[in-house]
């Protein structure tokens, strides 16, 4: 049976998240906005309903709608989903790769080409951008937000409230540079 979603956010963000609730065969209800007029076209024809505090009346007439936190920003998130005790949807893209053993939290967003590896936890509202790469056994806290094509190696935990920007983080990677940099330069003192 096909989950109701009802978006918090009409931004940019928010027009992925709706991509993903449509692809994924959930239906996408509309858009909860503090700035923009009821009624504003957001995608298609889906528009906005009504503010952000609606959320309790929509949550009150239907038990079984769902909410999804659809804006960028880690710290406006988590001010929102602490404010508002709703059932939160999780967006996973169909076209994202999802390994054995993954714990995705509650409000989290999986966009298409992301790869998350066997043995990772992600928090509650977190962004795994599109083609984002979390290797496994890695550790996701809240409201993390890893951009697209950012690449995160095994064994890492990351911060609360962070972006990883798109680059690899990867600790062993780093360190294995430094020894082989050590050793060109011993080699190349041993010539002199």
């Amino acid at each position: 049976m096909p989950k109701e979603v009802v978006i918090i956010g009409a931004g940019g963000h928010s027009k992925v998240v709706a991509d993903i609730i449509i692809k994924s065969k959930d239906k996408l209800i509309g858009f909860l906005d503090d700035n923009l007029k009821i009624g504003s076209k957001i995608i298609e024809n889906y528009q906005v309903l009504g503010k952000i505090e609606e959320c309790f009346d929509l949550q009150k007439e239907k038990k079984e709608l769902y909410f999804i936190i659809a804006i960028g920003d880690n710290h406006i998130r988590k001010e929102i989903y602490n404010k508002y005790k709703l059932n939160y949807y999780i967006a996973i893209h169909p076209n994202s790769n999802i390994g054995l053993e993954v714990q995705i939290g509650e409000g989290t967003v999986i966009m298409a080409n992301a790869c998350v590896n066997s043995g990772t936890q992600i928090g509650n509202n977190c962004i795994i951008n599109t083609g984002a790469i979390i290797e496994h056994d890695n550790k996701i806290e809240d409201y993390v937000h890893v951009s697209p094509n950012a690449t995160l190696c095994r064994y890492r935990k990351s911060r609360k409230i962070y972006t990883y920007r798109s680059r690899s983080y990867c600790k062993k990677q780093c360190s294995s540079k430094k020894r082989l940099y050590d050793r060109s330069r011993r080699s190349s003192s041993k010539r002199h």
